[in-house]
């Protein structure tokens, strides 16, 4: 589970989180990097 998180950071958000969850989501992920 941990190295899916990392491996999430280092690929591009478009692509691994459009795959495993939907925008909102995205835009959530977005907060927490920010």
């Amino acid at each position: 589970m941990e190295k899916g998180k990392k491996s999430k950071k280092h690929e591009p958000l478009g692509r691994s989180s459009k795959k495993l969850v939907p925008r909102s989501s995205v835009s959530i992920v977005l907060l927490f990097q920010v």
